[in-house]
């Protein structure tokens, strides 16, 4: 699995978690503080 689809799943999850919206939130800086 590439960085990208790790990436995208953790995106997914967080969607699940908190809902679709994603507006304030700086989601893509989380997604980018884990490997």
């Amino acid at each position: 699995m590439s960085y990208a689809d790790k990436v995208f799943i953790e995106m997914c999850r967080d969607i699940i978690d908190n809902g679709t919206s994603t507006e304030g939130r700086e989601s893509a800086s989380e997604v980018g503080g884990w490997k």
